[in-house]
């Protein structure tokens, strides 16, 4: 995981719940409409699902590339993540696993 992977604008992506706290959202896959500070909306089978960020762990998919992401570490406004790079940076030169239940 890169920390390019976390700033990424996430609408119109492929997206599959691989884990989530809450048992009902997990294996939801569909497409991202939009984005909050908390959420995700996601085209799942012309359904609109709203799915929690900070409880699961998401598999995005792009025409060239597929990448895993922890909700918690973008459970924030998208314009925000762009400030947190620096952040995002210093994890990913500590290595994914630092002792933070964010990472796998």
């Amino acid at each position: 995981m890169k920390a390019e992977d976390y700033i990424k604008e996430f609408i119109g992506s492929r997206v599959v719940v691989k884990k989530h706290d809450n048992k009902l959202y997990e294996n939801i896959q569909g497409e991202v409409v939009d984005e909050t500070y908390h959420t995700f909306l996601v085209d799942s089978n012309g359904k609109r699902r709203i799915i929690p960020k900070d409880h699961g762990i998401f598999i995005f998919s792009t025409e060239t590339e597929t990448f895993e992401i922890q909700g918690a570490l973008i459970d924030m406004r998208p314009e925000d993540r762009l400030k947190n790079m620096r952040k995002f940076k210093i994890i990913e030169e500590r290595g994914h696993n630092n002792g933070s239940k964010y990472w796998n």
